[in-house]
């Protein structure tokens, strides 16, 4: 039975301790005491729990048991071993402290194989060693000359690695000229960048945290360099001193911006100078790997370090359907496996694809495609050993699989062993010498041209995303959607993204000859057949990724003959074409044939593509549309002037109202200048004069009129935007009615009130009056003061206000010209809405073609809406609708659409309970009941 827990400690305030106390130190003196003659160490034996202790006036309380603590990680006495007789506790301690040394060093040592077997198939394993190199050489060199100097001083060691010393290596590394060569040989001046620093700094830093244990004694050894203040203060300042590093060395118009990549002639030229330019078995194949590497990369967007860690293994094809094309119809794409990329350091393993490009010298599968072809013909490498190996048992059950090692772009001489960055550097650089490639990207400029080829040819963003392998929050690309980025494939292969249906490429319905495909890869067949015999000796002999190879291989056969056929006829004199089954005559007939198979399936595509039926629907909607116009624009001006007639009856109406009801409390305290409003301008095909005469005048005597406006007081200017309707009452008689042109597309005007057009338009003149109407003309054509009687200080201000909002919208209000601030004031009146959400559109966009409720807000302030009461009260309903929309799109993973759909499904729909847009507006208001913090929390169970 385990002893009760024992209190941490007695509590004593005295100097005398209590009864229980002075047992628990004798026998905790007697539990250390031991001689070399007693044989064996008993248990001391349990100390049972007092409920009770004594305090130090020997007051009895209760003695509250403490939680037990975790167990300590230095070992105790009681933790040690029975001491054997003739040893001591002295020497069994340093024995117990030496094994645990070595258990920690053991320990750091796995721990460093393993960091250093995860950075071996990197380049920053190599890049981290040459700086540490670079900084130890120059430290020892430095402490060198400093005691070379004074000989009293003492030599710091290089390690262990510390702030102090990597500030002054960093001061070193940032001023002295770069090692690099430049092309003829010559050292670069150029001087460390901010990514150089970052570099050096995590190198330092790697070392450092790798062998920190080696130094437990070394306070500064055991703090990040990232931590320090030194070390912070130097990356900051490269940081921000980049840009005129940049300029000082003139490298960025000289080298050109990080933007620039390749062009598509640029690569054609490097991509044909691959083929042409190198002969011997050795160096065709060394040449057909370049030219496959540079147009992989640019195909599928890989960065440097995907390209030379693919394998022939993760190559295998994916019928993708595209139903654009019809329904079921599949186009085959080369489908990549990258487990191992930089931005996956998971061991997530990643789909890339691509089409066949439209161009046979950019296409990324042909390039594969002769590079296999290249490996196996002419460099006449052996078959690879695909028999599995089940006598290793470091490989599992499936045994192990030598060609699973064999990288797409080896080395020069091994095939098991992956290029490295020296080596890929080293042959782009030499592909962009030769070519006269002039941009500043080399393993990585593939990656920004696919990208921008996808996205020119009308790729989605999110699919040039998905060609790159861009990650994404969350788990839905990287678990669930394996599919390949259909519009992005096509784009990079400079197909039409957002048409698939006209996806064509003419050399895939050439048919090459059986007997020149059977001499390409004959070994399949069999290879294929020694499988299945594998399979039915032996399960664990399948092979998905061989089956999948050996299909991949099939398919190109048909791809290497069609490819091969268009660039022969291009460079028949290629070192390729001494190869055969090339420089035999089946294939040469096959492609002096080609070229004009070739044209004559694109006549006839061409052909059927216009035959299409959404191409003939779209040749008939363009003749309709021309034959149509005139007649669409004349609807188009009338319904325009229609809609300009009832704004205007409906401002006359309500003036007429005011007028005859007269002023009441809430009228406007602001004196206003009523401004009239001139005739627009003649446009550019009409003349001032045909302008003129298209205008008829209604005069008092040939208008009937029925009422009499005796009793309004004041002269009233009214207009509407393109075509003025300038109406002037006064006591007892109309003045001058110019009514709308008098053309084809106007409404026509009843017989008994035309009458002839005047010869000119005499400019209105400006009276006073407390309430006038303004709609000026177009911003374009700006009306003339003195013809129109507007100011300078006018006309300026509507400029101001049309070039913010736009003509068309200013002229659907009314307008107040206050002449103390020499500015506009718009008139508003709240128009009933029908639904909730219809508020927020009203304050966003405005409801009619007027003005924003919150454009009024931020230009005007409150000014709009004082001096009536009523639009004040309706203002302040609706601002809580406002208000509510945005405090429910500032949750948590929520937004105004969502907010809105929450509106209209919960609310919108709740007709029973709010029959109108007014009763929820006064739900909100009510003061019985907190309505926004209701609705938020039933926001809280809102199904999204």
């Amino acid at each position: 039975m385990s002893s009760p827990s024992r209190p941490l400690r007695f509590i004593q305030h005295s100097a005398t301790p209590s009864p229980l106390g002075r047992k628990r130190q004798r026998l905790g003196s007697s539990a250390i005491s031991s001689t070399p003659s007693t044989p064996t160490r008993h248990p001391l034996p349990p100390i049972p729990f007092s409920p009770y202790r004594f305090t130090s006036d020997n007051e009895v309380v209760a003695n509250i048991r403490a939680p037990s603590l975790p167990p300590a990680i230095t070992p105790s006495l009681a933790t040690l071993p029975p001491i054997p007789p003739g040893s001591s506790s002295s020497s069994s301690s340093a024995a117990m402290k030496a094994a645990l040394d070595d258990l920690e060093a053991e320990s750091h040592l796995i721990r460093q194989q393993i960091a250093a077997d995860e950075q071996s198939d990197k380049e920053t394993a190599r890049s981290y060693a040459r700086q540490v190199t670079n900084y130890q050489v120059w430290w020892d060199g430095n402490q060198a000359q400093l005691a070379a100097t004074n000989p009293s001083r003492v030599v710091i060691p290089a390690f262990p690695i510390i702030p102090a010393k990597v500030v002054l290596f960093l001061q070193y590394e940032t001023t002295r000229p770069q090692k690099r060569k430049r092309l003829d040989g010559t050292e670069s001046t150029a001087t460390l960048g901010v990514s150089g620093v970052k570099l050096v700094i995590s190198a330092l830093e790697n070392w450092r945290l790798n062998n920190q244990h080696n130094y437990p004694d070394i306070p500064e050894a055991q703090r990040g360099l990232r931590t320090d203040i030194r070390i912070k203060q130097y990356e900051s300042a490269a940081s921000h001193k980049e840009p005129q590093r940049i300029q000082m060395a003139h490298s960025l118009k000289a080298k050109g911006t990080n933007a620039d990549t390749f062009t598509s002639e640029d690569l054609k030229r490097c991509s044909m100078w691959c083929i042409t330019d190198f002969k011997g078995p050795q160096n065709i194949y060394i040449g057909l790997r370049d030219r496959a590497m540079l147009l992989t990369s640019c195909g599928v967007a890989f960065r440097g370090d995907n390209t030379r860690h693919l394998l022939i293994s993760d190559l295998f094809t994916t019928d993708v359907i595209m139903n654009a094309k019809g329904l079921g119809e599949i186009v085959p794409a080369l489908t990549f496996i990258a487990d191992n990329a930089k931005h996956n350091q998971t061991g997530r393993t990643d789909e890339f694809g691509a089409f066949r490009h439209r161009f046979v010298e950019l296409c990324p599968v042909g390039a594969i495609a002769l590079l296999l072809f290249s490996y196996f013909h002419v460099r006449n490498a052996p078959i690879p050993n695909f028999v599995p190996d089940f006598s290793d048992p470091q490989y599992g059950d499936y045994g192990k699989r030598d060609w699973y090692r064999m990288h797409l772009f080896p080395s020069a001489q091994d095939p098991m062993s992956d290029m490295s960055y020296d080596n890929h550097r080293k042959r782009v650089n030499l592909i962009y010498e030769k070519n006269g490639v002039s941009i500043s990207k080399v393993t990585h400029a593939g990656r920004e041209y696919s990208v921008k080829t996808a996205r020119e040819y009308g790729a989605t963003v999110d699919g040039a995303k998905a060609l790159g392998g861009w990650s994404e929050s969350g788990s839905f690309r990287p678990c669930y959607d394996r599919a390949l980025p259909v519009d992005a494939l096509l784009g990079a292969a400079m197909f039409d993204a957002t048409r698939p249906e006209t996806h064509f490429l003419a050399r895939e319905f050439l048919e090459p000859p059986r007997e020149l495909m059977s001499d390409i890869f004959p070994w399949i067949q069999d290879a294929l057949l020694a499988l299945e015999e594998r399979e039915k000796e032996n399960p664990f002999a399948r092979d998905i990724a061989l089956r999948q190879f050996f299909k991949l291989l099939v398919w190109f056969r048909t791809v290497i003959l069609q490819d091969a056929a268009l660039i022969y006829k291009q460079y028949p004199d290629a070192p390729l074409f001494k190869y055969a089954p090339f420089n035999t005559a089946a294939f040469q007939q096959f492609a002096a044939a080609s070229v004009q198979r070739i044209n004559q399936i694109e006549s006839e595509a061409n052909l059927a593509l216009k035959n299409l039926p959404q191409n003939l629907v779209r040749g008939f909607q363009g003749a309709l549309a021309g034959v149509s116009l005139a007649h669409r624009a004349e609807r188009d001006e009338t319904r325009v002037y229609i809609e300009r007639l009832e704004c205007q009856i409906q401002v006359l109406t309500q003036q007429f109202m005011q007028q005859s009801l007269g002023k009441g409390k809430g009228s406007r305290k602001t004196m206003k200048i009523p401004v009239p409003i001139p005739p627009l301008l003649p446009t550019p095909t009409q003349s001032l004069g045909a302008a003129e005469a298209s205008y008829s005048t209604l005069t008092i005597d040939s208008a009937p009129l029925v009422n009499d406006f005796t009793f309004m007081g004041d002269p009233i200017d009214f207009s509407f935007m393109g075509d003025p309707m300038d109406i002037s009452f006064s006591r007892g008689s109309f003045d001058d009615v110019a009514i709308m042109p008098a053309s084809s597309t106007s409404v026509p005007l009843p017989s008994t009130l035309a009458s002839a057009a005047p010869s000119q338009i005499s400019p209105p003149t400006i009276s006073d009056s407390s309430l006038s109407t303004f709609t000026p003309s177009s911003l374009l054509n700006p009306p003339i003061a003195t013809a129109s009687g507007h100011t300078a200080a006018q006309i300026s201000a509507w400029n101001v206000l049309a070039l913010k909002y736009s003509d068309q919208r200013l002229r659907r209000h009314q307008w107040d010209w206050v002449e103390k601030t020499s500015s506009f004031l718009p008139r508003y009146t709240f128009p009933r809405v029908l639904k909730i959400t219809d508020i927020w559109t009203e304050w966003i966009e405005g409801i009619g073609g007027f003005l924003s409720v919150r454009d009024m807000n931020d230009t005007w302030a409150a000014r709009w809406r004082t001096g009536t009461q009523t639009l004040k009260n309706e203002y302040g309903r609706r601002k809580k609708v406002i208000d509510l929309i945005n405090r429910l799109a500032e949750k948590p993973n929520w937004n105004i659409e969502l907010a809105l759909r929450f509106i209209r499904e919960v609310y919108e729909q709740d007709t029973k309970t709010f029959p109108t847009v007014r009763s929820f507006c006064d739900y909100l208001q009510s003061t019985k009941r907190n309505a926004s913090v209701d609705i938020l929390d039933r926001s809280c169970t809102f199904i999204r």
